[in-house]
C-alpha cells in the first residue's frame, strides 16, 4: 500500500521504486492476489503518468482476466475518458448500476453524462431513479446521497 500512498502525493517515481521492491516475480499465477495488485498498480502508474493509452490496455487485461471487479471497470472507464472513447466510458460505467453502486462510479457516470449531453440532468435523474428504486437487495451500501449525482 506504500505505492498507492506515493501516488497519492504525487510521486510517481517513488511509487515506481516501491513497487519494484515488492514486485512478484514473472512467473506469478494470474489468480495471486498480490499480483493482481502489483498489476493493479502498474496500471494506476501509468495513468498517474499520464499514459492514458497504456494505462487503458494495462486495465482492459486486467479485466478481462477479472471481470466481475468493479475498481478495475471503474478505472478502465477513467482511462478510456481521458483517451476520448467517451462512448465507451459510458457504456462501461452504466453496466456497473445494477451492480453494488459506490460513490467513483456515480459521480464518474454524471460526469460523463455531463460531457455527452446537455440533457445531463435528465440522465443523472434517472439513474438516481432507478437506484431509490431498489428495495436493499441485501446489498450494502446502495443509498446515494444527491451530492453523488451532481444535481
Amino acid at each position: 500500500m506504500e505505492t498507492l500512498t506515493w501516488l497519492r502525493l504525487g510521486d510517481v517515481q517513488a511509487a515506481r521504486r516501491c513497487l519494484a521492491a515488492v514486485a512478484p516475480s514473472e512467473d506469478a499465477d494470474d489468480e495471486d492476489p498480490n499480483a493482481l495488485l502489483s498489476a493493479t498498480l502498474e496500471a494506476l502508474i501509468l495513468l498517474a503518468d499520464a499514459e492514458y493509452a497504456a494505462a487503458a490496455d494495462a486495465f482492459a487485461a486486467l479485466r478481462e482476466k477479472h471481470p466481475s471487479d468493479a475498481m478495475l471497470t471503474q478505472n478502465l472507464a477513467v482511462c478510456l475518458l481521458y483517451t476520448g472513447r467517451i462512448a465507451d466510458a459510458k457504456a462501461l460505467l452504466e453496466a456497473q448500476i445494477d451492480g453494488p453502486p459506490f460513490h467513483s462510479l456515480i459521480f464518474n457516470l454524471c460526469t460523463v453524462y455531463e460531457l455527452c449531453t446537455e440533457r445531463n440532468r435528465d440522465a443523472k435523474l434517472a439513474v438516481a431513479s432507478k437506484l431509490a428504486a431498489r428495495k436493499g437487495e441485501g446489498n450494502v451500501g446502495w443509498e446515494m446521497r444527491d451530492v453523488d449525482f451532481k444535481l
